[in-house]
C-alpha cells in the first residue's frame, strides 16, 4: 500500500508539472513513449512476438500529430490505420489478427486522447484525467473498506459497493472542476457527459483485467512500482477518452 501511495503521488507531481508548463513537444514525447511501452505491454498480453510493430506505431502517432488538428481527423487516421493494419494482414496472409488488435488497444484510444489534448486544450485533457482518477481511486477505497458484493467474475476485487462510490466521488469532485474551470458548450450536457466519460473508464479498467486474465498474469507490467505497468495506468483513460471524444462539441 506505502509503495502504491509513494509511486501515485510521483506521478500526481508529474502531471502537475506537465499541466503547468504545458510544452506541446514535450506532451507529444511523453505520449509516444506510453504508447510505444503500451504496445509491448499489450503483445504481451495477446501473444505477440513481433515487438517492432511498436516502433511503427510510434512513428504513426507523430504523423498523425502533424497531420491531424481535429477529432474528426484523428478518427479518420485510424480508419487509415485499420484499413493499412488489414491490409498488411491480407498482403502477408496471415493467419492471426495481431496488426489489427494492436491497432484497436492501445494505439486507437490513446490517438484520441491526443486528440482530446490536441483540440481542446490542456484543461480538458485534465478534467478527463480527474474524472478517472477520481473514478478509480473512489471506487477503489469504498470497495475495499465497504465493498461486499462483487460486480463481475472478470475482476472478483470490484465490487458493487466500490462502483457506486467512485460514482458519488465522481459527481461531487468532477463537477466542481467543471464548474471553476471549463466553458460551458464545449461539453454537451455537463452531468450526463461526466458520468457516461467515469462509466467508460470503469469498463476501460475491466477490459485490461480480462486480458490479463486471459493472459494469466497480474499486471502488464512492472514500470511503475505498487501499480503494475503503462496499461494498468492507461486502461480506463483508453475507453475514457473515446467516451469524452463523443460528448464533445467537433
Amino acid at each position: 500500500m506505502k509503495t502504491r501511495i509513494k509511486t501515485a503521488g510521483i506521478l500526481i507531481a508529474a502531471l502537475l508539472v506537465l499541466a503547468w508548463l504545458d510544452f506541446y513537444i514535450l506532451n507529444l514525447a511523453i505520449f509516444v513513449v506510453a504508447l510505444v511501452i503500451a504496445m509491448v505491454e499489450a503483445f504481451k498480453l495477446y501473444g505477440i512476438k513481433e515487438n517492432d510493430l511498436a516502433i511503427v506505431g510510434g512513428f504513426l502517432f507523430v504523423v498523425a500529430a502533424i497531420l491531424c488538428g481535429s477529432f474528426s481527423g484523428y478518427y479518420k487516421f485510424i480508419i487509415f490505420t485499420l484499413l493499412l493494419a488489414t491490409s498488411i494482414v491480407v498482403l502477408k496472409n496471415s493467419e492471426n489478427l495481431d496488426p489489427i488488435k494492436v491497432t484497436l488497444y492501445p494505439f486507437a484510444p490513446l490517438l484520441v486522447m491526443w486528440a482530446i489534448y490536441d483540440s481542446l486544450g490542456m484543461i480538458y485533457l485534465v478534467y478527463l484525467i480527474v474524472i478517472v482518477a477520481v473514478m478509480d481511486s473512489g471506487a477503489y477505497f469504498v470497495g475495499k473498506f465497504l465493498g461486499s458484493h462483487t460486480f463481475t467474475t472478470t475482476s472478483p476485487n470490484k465490487t458493487i459497493e466500490g462502483v457506486i462510490g467512485g460514482f458519488v466521488a465522481t459527481f461531487f469532485i468532477a463537477g466542481v472542476f467543471y464548474s471553476l474551470f471549463l466553458k460551458d458548450g464545449v461539453i454537451g450536457c455537463p452531468f450526463l457527459s461526466t458520468m457516461f466519460i467515469a462509466l467508460a473508464s470503469f469498463f476501460g479498467d475491466l477490459f485490461e483485467s480480462y486480458l490479463k486474465r486471459k493472459a494469466g498474469v497480474k499486471d502488464s507490467g512492472d514500470i511503475f512500482p505498487g501499480h503494475g505497468g503503462m496499461l494498468d495506468r492507461l486502461d480506463s483513460y483508453l475507453f475514457a477518452s473515446i467516451a469524452m471524444s463523443m460528448v464533445v462539441a467537433w
